[in-house]
């Protein structure tokens, strides 16, 4: 039997209070892509699990505590990673296209990732948006990311690594990513959205309607 690829894959994560929107994700992933996907189980239904089986490359399990975000196992999830290479995609994000060059020249020791530019502007400094994060192996400070989530935990994942970073530590273990890779909502509202948009993240801003349509829909097929 031959042995898996692990030399590079997406990666995504949801528990049972987001996982409705895992089948709306991954069908606009697969349109566009063919690199494996991974999907990590902090705690979904057997009845999405069962649905993502035949749909992903694999399905990940990581430990979860009682009283911890969602969010706060992001960097966890990465850190298990069996790839030579990994990008996480939070489940909220729109892929309108191949993403696949977001492997190429990534650097051993850093995170790639979009700066977050509206929350840049109204915090008055440098912040990077954790809802899409390509790295080499296991950087150091993902380690310390993950720790920080548990010891030091800010208002969300994206706020504790800002938190942990100053702008030297920034510049030394981030390295930014084409804007395309990550608009934001806000981003569309401010004006500051790029023309050539590869993901667009939604930061869970979608209604109760669209929701309940999506599980009809993708839980039904």
């Amino acid at each position: 039997m031959p042995k898996p690829d692990l030399t590079k894959a997406f990666m995504t994560g949801s528990d049972q209070t987001t996982e409705w929107m895992l089948p709306w994700m991954l069908d606009n992933y697969q349109k566009h892509n063919t690199t494996p996907i991974t999907v990590v189980d902090f705690g979904m239904t057997d009845k999405m699990l069962y649905h993502l089986e035949s749909r992903v490359h694999s399905i990940g399990k990581l430990e979860t505590k009682r009283n911890v975000a969602t969010w706060f196992y992001k960097p966890g999830a990465m850190l298990n990673s069996p790839y030579k290479s990994t990008c996480w995609l939070d489940t909220d994000i729109e892929v309108l296209g191949d993403i696949s060059p977001i492997f190429d020249n990534l650097l051993y020791e850093k995170l790639h990732m979009v700066i977050d530019v509206p929350w840049s502007k109204r915090g008055g400094n440098t912040m990077f948006n954790s809802g899409v994060v390509a790295f080499r192996g296991k950087p150091e400070v993902l380690k310390r990311w993950n720790q920080h989530c548990y010891e030091y935990p800010q208002r969300g994942d994206q706020e504790t690594l800002h938190a942990m970073l100053d702008p030297l530590q920034q510049a030394i273990h981030i390295k930014e990513l084409s804007h395309s890779y990550n608009v934001l909502r806000l981003d569309h509202i401010d004006g500051t959205a790029p023309k050539d948009i590869l993901i667009n993240h939604y930061n869970f801003i979608i209604t109760q309607v669209v929701q309940s349509i999506m599980i009809q829909l993708c839980l039904s097929l």
